[in-house]
């Protein structure tokens, strides 16, 4: 299948727990640079990253209830990749138009979420 997700930049979002985890697989299965967000469990992203070593994935640390550490995960991301990516949170994503990742508003970030 070609998902053209080659290079792409995917965060995902509690990467370090089982559907976040499971997602990185299947992202890096497919060829695409990886954010690995995670609040708490920094063993199992640490874990992860290994695990996906041949994917380079970054490792990112941010309360997402905290405004300011969601801007600075968007600004490492951007510093990292120098450019903006794809969302995916658990088994949703924001936004049904396209939005620039690094410009969703927090309005667009607790609201308007649809399921995978």
């Amino acid at each position: 299948m070609n998902t053209n997700l080659t290079g792409k930049v995917i965060l995902i979002t509690g990467a370090s727990g089982g559907i976040g985890s499971a997602m990185a697989r299947a992202f890096a299965g497919e060829g695409a640079k990886l954010v690995l967000h995670y609040h708490r469990n920094l063993a199992g992203a640490r874990k992860l990253q290994r695990e996906l070593a041949a994917a380079e994935p970054f490792l990112v640390r941010a309360d997402l209830t905290k405004e300011s550490q969601v801007r600075d995960l968007f600004a490492q991301v951007l510093k990292q990749f120098r450019r903006g990516g794809h969302l995916c949170r658990g088994c949703r994503i924001v936004e049904t138009r396209e939005v620039p990742l690094h410009r969703v508003t927090v309005k667009q970030w607790r609201g308007r979420w649809t399921a995978c």
